[in-house]
């Protein structure tokens, strides 16, 4: 079993040697809020064929992903988990705080937190520092190049190449 990670990763850093390009590249976030808070996300990326190999050869990809977001946002809980060459799928519980207001009872209001997609930069740092022979190496594209929020009531808003997405507030 130790072998296994020892060749994994030599593998990795063999392509990320060969391959000086961006480790990945945000296409499509899409963040489609739930009438209870929780947020269905689809992500969509580009990888490149030595990217892919290396990809098919890493064994619990789902964790790695909620190892991730739980390293940048620890207080939301991800589930349903999906990870393919191309796409994650996940479920993130309690993204948007919803409130009602007392009176009128059938409104809700929703707000999202902000999203910082520079924040992603952080778990490769961590990387690069263990392992500085990578260097420059690894220079993914984190910022998707659309955005979507989707909230109930068929309201969304729509963020083309930023790099960071704001606060939302909807009344619905």
């Amino acid at each position: 079993m130790k072998y296994r990670y020892i060749a994994i990763i030599a593998l990795l850093v063999f392509a990320l040697v060969i391959v000086p390009a961006s480790a990945f590249t945000a296409k499509k976030l899409v963040i489609n809020v739930q009438s209870n808070g929780d947020a269905d996300v689809q992500f969509k990326y580009e990888l490149n064929s030595a990217e892919k190999l290396v990809y098919s050869m890493i064994p619990g990809e789902e964790q790695i992903v909620k190892w991730g977001i739980g390293t940048i946002y620890p207080s939301k809980t991800v589930k349903s988990i999906r990870v393919s060459k191309t796409i994650t799928d996940l479920t993130v519980r309690d993204f948007a705080t919803v409130t009602v207001n007392p009176n009128k009872p059938k409104t809700k209001t929703f707000k999202t937190p902000a999203v910082d997609f520079s924040k992603a930069q952080t778990p490769l740092d961590n990387f690069r520092n263990r392992f500085p022979w990578i260097g420059s190496k690894i220079t993914p594209d984190f910022s998707p190049d659309v955005t979507i929020v989707k909230f109930p009531g068929n309201y969304q808003q729509t963020y083309n190449g930023v790099t960071k997405i704001p606060a939302i507030t909807y009344t619905k």
